[in-house]
């Protein structure tokens, strides 16, 4: 035994220091799993509200709105959902770097496994609806978070730049119905042959986007498609009557980002 061996044990037994007991390595490693598993579920959440977001959007008016495909782009990305995504991301790499084991596998793979998982976990919570669900509850409970809807909302309420959303009043031909907007201006809806998505309930109270332009004659909206309020994939309910949130919008100073939106469940 060299003296540098010989030094650290006298220390030990100088001070009296005793092993630690098994248990709480244990404890440290279930806890730092846990934490793992944690990190990549809440992930998980994250991807499938980033999933819902992505997809309930019109990605092709923009040009409606007088703005390139990226800028426009650049206004929908989910920004907070992003950035916990990454957070956990690292988090979850981290925590299993911890573990007993962490130090066998390549992290790149732990980071492309973790992703994975998120993916696929994100999918199942957005095909089951809880992902829309989150967004709404953040949307009304958490300030400064502005969810899908106020976007939405503000973005189809341009009548003048041929977008127009709200609900349907009274219908008395496919071509011909009254509609009040998200502002509770009234509209006659007339058109020609006008296309109706797939998705869309041609009834009373059915909230629906409508693409056109305004009429010459006062309140007259001419339409030339009608589109679902929600995407219309059997995964946000297609055309089926679900909660909504209404909001009130200032549009006027092309207030794009609603900072002085406000949404209401209804």
């Amino acid at each position: 035994m060299n003296d540098r061996a010989s030094e650290i044990l006298k220390n030990i037994e100088a001070k009296k220091i005793k092993p630690a007991p098994k248990w709480k390595f244990l404890l440290k490693d279930y806890l730092v799993w846990s934490l793992f598993g944690l990190s990549t579920l809440v992930g998980a959440l994250a991807t499938g509200v980033i999933i819902f977001i992505c997809n309930d959007h019109d990605w092709d008016i923009y040009t409606y709105l007088g703005k390139s495909f990226w800028s426009y782009g650049l206004i929908l990305i989910p920004y907070f959902w992003i950035i916990i995504l990454v957070l956990l991301g690292l988090l979850a790499y981290f925590n299993y770097q911890h573990t007993k084991r962490g130090y066998l596998l390549n992290p790149y793979l732990v980071i492309a496994g973790s992703i994975f998982a998120s993916i696929f976990l994100g999918w199942l919570l957005f095909s089951s609806g809880i992902s829309e669900r989150m967004d709404k509850f953040f949307a009304g409970n958490i300030p400064y978070y502005q969810g899908t809807e106020v976007n939405k909302q503000i973005f189809w309420s341009n009548p003048e730049k041929g977008l127009l959303s709200g609900e349907i009043d009274k219908i008395k031909n496919r071509d011909n119905f009254t509609l009040t907007d998200f502002r509770g201006k009234q509209w006659e809806i007339r058109g020609n042959n006008i296309i109706w998505k797939e998705g869309v309930d041609m009834r009373m109270n059915e909230r629906v986007k409508i693409i056109g332009k305004v009429g010459n004659e006062k309140n007259v909206f001419r339409a030339q498609e009608v589109r679902p309020w929600g995407c219309g994939c059997r995964f946000c309910g297609g055309g089926q009557k679900y909660q909504h949130e209404s909001c009130n919008i200032d549009t006027d100073n092309g207030n794009f980002r609603g900072e002085n939106a406000t949404c209401n469940t209804k």
